[in-house]
Protein backbone atom coordinates (compact mmCIF):
# COMPACT_ATOMS: atom_id res chain seq x y z
CA UNK A 1 0.00 0.00 0.00
CA UNK A 2 1.06 3.48 -1.03
CA UNK A 3 -0.98 5.20 0.78
CA UNK A 4 -2.74 6.86 -1.41
CA UNK A 5 -6.59 6.98 -2.25
CA UNK A 6 -8.65 7.34 -5.20
CA UNK A 7 -9.31 11.22 -4.51
CA UNK A 8 -5.38 11.63 -4.45
CA UNK A 9 -5.37 9.99 -8.08
CA UNK A 10 -8.10 11.75 -9.47
CA UNK A 11 -6.22 15.36 -8.32
CA UNK A 12 -2.77 14.28 -10.11
CA UNK A 13 -4.64 13.31 -13.47
CA UNK A 14 -6.59 16.27 -13.20
CA UNK A 15 -3.50 18.22 -12.67
CA UNK A 16 -1.90 16.67 -15.15
CA UNK A 17 -4.49 17.83 -17.39
CA UNK A 18 -3.88 20.91 -16.52
CA UNK A 19 -0.21 21.37 -16.79
CA UNK A 20 -0.45 19.16 -20.22
CA UNK A 21 1.52 21.39 -22.83
CA UNK A 22 -2.21 21.33 -24.85
CA UNK A 23 -3.89 22.25 -22.20
CA UNK A 24 -4.45 25.91 -24.22
CA UNK A 25 -6.13 24.18 -26.75
CA UNK A 26 -9.55 24.50 -24.69
CA UNK A 27 -11.58 23.78 -27.14
CA UNK A 28 -10.49 19.70 -27.27
CA UNK A 29 -10.85 16.92 -29.78
CA UNK A 30 -14.40 17.00 -29.83
CA UNK A 31 -14.43 20.55 -30.66
CA UNK A 32 -12.30 20.29 -33.48
CA UNK A 33 -13.85 17.07 -35.07
CA UNK A 34 -17.07 18.90 -34.40
CA UNK A 35 -15.71 22.31 -36.60
CA UNK A 36 -13.87 19.95 -39.15
CA UNK A 37 -17.51 18.75 -40.14
CA UNK A 38 -19.07 22.00 -39.96
CA UNK A 39 -16.68 23.90 -42.05
CA UNK A 40 -17.46 22.10 -45.87
CA UNK A 41 -20.58 22.71 -44.75
CA UNK A 42 -20.11 26.83 -44.44
CA UNK A 43 -18.06 26.21 -47.43
CA UNK A 44 -20.38 25.27 -49.73
CA UNK A 45 -23.23 27.92 -48.47
CA UNK A 46 -20.64 30.77 -48.72
CA UNK A 47 -19.51 29.17 -52.53
CA UNK A 48 -23.46 29.22 -53.39
CA UNK A 49 -23.70 32.91 -52.11
CA UNK A 50 -20.92 33.72 -54.14
CA UNK A 51 -21.79 32.19 -57.34
CA UNK A 52 -25.53 33.55 -57.34
CA UNK A 53 -24.28 37.16 -56.75
CA UNK A 54 -21.74 36.56 -59.50
CA UNK A 55 -24.19 35.57 -61.51
CA UNK A 56 -26.81 37.92 -61.01
CA UNK A 57 -24.32 40.70 -61.76
CA UNK A 58 -23.45 39.05 -64.78
CA UNK A 59 -20.17 38.21 -64.51
CA UNK A 60 -18.48 35.34 -65.49
CA UNK A 61 -17.70 32.38 -63.55
CA UNK A 62 -14.51 31.88 -65.30
CA UNK A 63 -13.31 35.87 -64.52
CA UNK A 64 -10.41 35.85 -62.69
CA UNK A 65 -12.25 38.04 -60.09
CA UNK A 66 -14.74 34.90 -59.41
CA UNK A 67 -11.74 32.15 -59.20
CA UNK A 68 -10.24 34.35 -56.46
CA UNK A 69 -13.39 35.18 -54.53
CA UNK A 70 -13.80 31.18 -54.35
CA UNK A 71 -10.19 30.86 -53.31
CA UNK A 72 -10.29 33.67 -50.84
CA UNK A 73 -13.72 32.99 -49.21
CA UNK A 74 -12.37 29.50 -48.29
CA UNK A 75 -9.90 31.04 -46.12
CA UNK A 76 -11.68 33.21 -45.11
CA UNK A 77 -14.24 30.54 -44.13
CA UNK A 78 -11.02 28.40 -42.00
CA UNK A 79 -9.97 31.94 -40.43
CA UNK A 80 -13.34 32.37 -39.28
CA UNK A 81 -13.77 28.55 -38.12
CA UNK A 82 -10.42 28.73 -36.50
CA UNK A 83 -11.05 32.29 -34.10
CA UNK A 84 -14.99 31.53 -33.65
CA UNK A 85 -14.09 27.60 -32.04
CA UNK A 86 -11.42 29.26 -29.80
CA UNK A 87 -13.53 32.33 -29.12
CA UNK A 88 -16.14 29.89 -28.01
CA UNK A 89 -13.88 28.15 -25.89
CA UNK A 90 -12.62 30.96 -24.15
CA UNK A 91 -9.41 30.77 -25.53
CA UNK A 92 -7.24 33.56 -27.03
CA UNK A 93 -5.63 33.96 -30.45
CA UNK A 94 -1.93 33.05 -28.76
CA UNK A 95 -4.13 30.03 -27.79
CA UNK A 96 -3.93 28.87 -31.29
CA UNK A 97 -0.71 29.43 -31.51
CA UNK A 98 0.05 33.18 -32.70
CA UNK A 99 2.43 33.61 -30.08
CA UNK A 100 6.05 34.20 -29.63
CA UNK A 101 9.35 33.26 -30.76
CA UNK A 102 8.96 33.51 -34.17
CA UNK A 103 12.16 34.18 -35.58
CA UNK A 104 14.45 31.00 -35.06
CA UNK A 105 10.76 28.66 -35.77
CA UNK A 106 10.32 30.62 -38.85
CA UNK A 107 13.66 29.74 -40.10
CA UNK A 108 13.34 26.09 -39.23
CA UNK A 109 9.84 25.91 -41.02
CA UNK A 110 11.06 27.28 -43.77
CA UNK A 111 13.74 25.02 -44.30
CA UNK A 112 11.64 22.21 -43.50
CA UNK A 113 8.83 23.63 -46.50
CA UNK A 114 12.00 22.78 -49.04
CA UNK A 115 12.43 19.60 -47.53
CA UNK A 116 8.58 19.46 -48.18
CA UNK A 117 9.09 20.13 -52.03
CA UNK A 118 12.04 17.45 -52.40
CA UNK A 119 9.45 14.59 -50.72
CA UNK A 120 6.40 15.97 -53.75
CA UNK A 121 9.20 15.63 -56.59
CA UNK A 122 9.92 12.23 -55.28
CA UNK A 123 6.52 11.26 -55.18
CA UNK A 124 6.19 12.39 -58.87
CA UNK A 125 9.39 10.39 -59.57
CA UNK A 126 8.46 7.27 -57.92
CA UNK A 127 4.47 7.82 -60.12
CA UNK A 128 6.52 8.65 -63.64
CA UNK A 129 8.44 5.10 -63.17
CA UNK A 130 6.30 2.92 -61.03
CA UNK A 131 2.67 4.04 -62.46
CA UNK A 132 3.12 6.76 -65.23
CA UNK A 133 -1.35 6.36 -65.63
CA UNK A 134 -1.37 7.82 -62.05
CA UNK A 135 1.42 10.58 -63.03
CA UNK A 136 -0.31 11.51 -65.72
CA UNK A 137 -3.63 12.06 -63.32
CA UNK A 138 -1.47 14.07 -61.02
CA UNK A 139 -0.34 15.98 -63.55
CA UNK A 140 -3.92 16.83 -64.70
CA UNK A 141 -4.33 17.74 -61.16
CA UNK A 142 -2.09 20.26 -60.52
CA UNK A 143 -2.49 21.97 -64.00
CA UNK A 144 -6.60 22.28 -63.01
CA UNK A 145 -5.11 23.95 -59.96
CA UNK A 146 -2.50 25.99 -61.64
CA UNK A 147 -5.28 27.49 -64.02
CA UNK A 148 -7.94 27.95 -60.98
CA UNK A 149 -5.33 30.60 -59.91
CA UNK A 150 -4.12 31.66 -62.86
CA UNK A 151 -3.74 35.52 -62.33
CA UNK A 152 -0.95 38.29 -62.25
CA UNK A 153 2.20 37.51 -60.32
CA UNK A 154 1.62 39.45 -57.41
CA UNK A 155 -2.03 38.12 -56.38
CA UNK A 156 -0.58 34.46 -57.06
CA UNK A 157 2.14 34.92 -54.61
CA UNK A 158 0.21 36.69 -51.98
CA UNK A 159 -2.94 33.99 -51.72
CA UNK A 160 0.03 30.99 -51.79
CA UNK A 161 2.74 32.62 -49.68
CA UNK A 162 0.49 34.50 -47.46
CA UNK A 163 -3.27 34.15 -47.72
CA UNK A 164 -3.49 30.09 -47.57
CA UNK A 165 -0.58 30.02 -44.97
CA UNK A 166 -2.09 31.68 -42.27
CA UNK A 167 -5.89 30.43 -43.04
CA UNK A 168 -4.79 26.49 -43.29
CA UNK A 169 -2.28 26.32 -40.74
CA UNK A 170 -4.47 28.55 -38.09
CA UNK A 171 -7.38 25.79 -39.13
CA UNK A 172 -5.27 22.41 -39.53
CA UNK A 173 -2.19 22.78 -37.20
CA UNK A 174 -3.61 25.77 -34.64
CA UNK A 175 -7.25 24.71 -34.36
CA UNK A 176 -7.19 21.01 -35.55
CA UNK A 177 -3.97 19.17 -34.53
CA UNK A 178 -3.77 20.84 -30.85
CA UNK A 179 -7.45 20.20 -30.44
CA UNK A 180 -6.72 16.51 -31.29
CA UNK A 181 -3.44 16.31 -29.03
CA UNK A 182 -5.34 17.09 -25.62
CA UNK A 183 -6.45 13.36 -26.09
CA UNK A 184 -4.38 11.84 -28.64
CA UNK A 185 -0.48 11.17 -28.87
CA UNK A 186 1.49 12.71 -31.97
CA UNK A 187 1.19 10.63 -34.71
CA UNK A 188 -3.01 10.34 -34.57
CA UNK A 189 -3.05 13.62 -34.37
CA UNK A 190 -0.92 14.66 -36.92
CA UNK A 191 -2.46 12.25 -39.43
CA UNK A 192 -5.62 13.16 -38.70
CA UNK A 193 -4.87 16.85 -39.70
CA UNK A 194 -2.97 16.45 -42.39
CA UNK A 195 -4.83 14.28 -43.92
CA UNK A 196 -7.78 16.66 -43.67
CA UNK A 197 -5.18 19.22 -45.07
CA UNK A 198 -4.64 17.36 -47.98
CA UNK A 199 -8.45 16.80 -48.64
CA UNK A 200 -9.45 20.40 -49.28
CA UNK A 201 -6.46 20.92 -52.30
CA UNK A 202 -9.29 18.09 -53.96
CA UNK A 203 -5.69 16.50 -55.38
CA UNK A 204 -6.24 12.89 -54.63
CA UNK A 205 -2.98 11.72 -56.85
CA UNK A 206 -1.13 14.44 -55.10
CA UNK A 207 -2.55 13.65 -51.54
CA UNK A 208 0.81 11.56 -50.04
CA UNK A 209 2.74 14.63 -49.92
CA UNK A 210 0.19 16.53 -49.21
CA UNK A 211 -0.05 14.67 -46.23
CA UNK A 212 3.83 14.69 -45.67
CA UNK A 213 3.86 18.35 -45.93
CA UNK A 214 0.58 18.55 -42.87
CA UNK A 215 2.89 15.85 -40.64
CA UNK A 216 6.02 18.35 -41.15
CA UNK A 217 3.47 21.31 -40.06
CA UNK A 218 2.38 19.12 -36.96
CA UNK A 219 5.68 18.16 -35.95
CA UNK A 220 6.67 22.00 -36.32
CA UNK A 221 4.06 23.06 -33.85
CA UNK A 222 5.11 20.12 -31.97
CA UNK A 223 8.26 20.75 -31.67
CA UNK A 224 8.39 25.04 -31.09
CA UNK A 225 4.73 25.66 -29.87
CA UNK A 226 4.08 28.54 -32.45
CA UNK A 227 2.62 28.26 -35.64
CA UNK A 228 5.29 30.74 -36.58
CA UNK A 229 7.16 27.23 -38.00
CA UNK A 230 3.89 25.53 -39.64
CA UNK A 231 3.05 28.98 -41.09
CA UNK A 232 7.03 29.40 -42.81
CA UNK A 233 6.78 25.70 -43.73
CA UNK A 234 3.35 26.35 -45.47
CA UNK A 235 4.97 29.13 -47.41
CA UNK A 236 8.15 27.99 -48.61
CA UNK A 237 6.61 24.90 -49.51
CA UNK A 238 3.76 27.02 -52.00
CA UNK A 239 6.32 29.57 -52.67
CA UNK A 240 8.63 26.96 -53.94
CA UNK A 241 6.37 24.68 -55.67
CA UNK A 242 5.39 27.53 -57.81
CA UNK A 243 9.04 28.37 -58.43
CA UNK A 244 9.18 24.95 -59.50
CA UNK A 245 5.48 24.55 -62.02
CA UNK A 246 6.14 27.80 -63.93
CA UNK A 247 9.96 27.72 -63.91
CA UNK A 248 11.75 25.32 -63.13
CA UNK A 249 9.69 22.09 -64.28
CA UNK A 250 10.83 20.04 -67.63
CA UNK A 251 7.29 19.99 -68.32
CA UNK A 252 6.14 23.72 -67.74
Amino acid sequence: MNGRTPVDELLERLAQRVNHPWARARWGALGALLLLVAVPMAWLLVGTVLTALFQAAGASLDSLGYRYAIVGATQLVLLAAAFGGAAAAGASPADLGLRAPVAGPALRGALLGGFGLLLALGWDLLLRVAWPEAAARAEEELARQMAGLAGPWPLLLAFAVIVAPLGEELFFRGFLFAGLRRVLSFTPAALVSAAAFAAVHLMPWSSPPLIAVGVLAAWSYERERTLAGPIALHAAFNGLSLVYSLVLSPDG
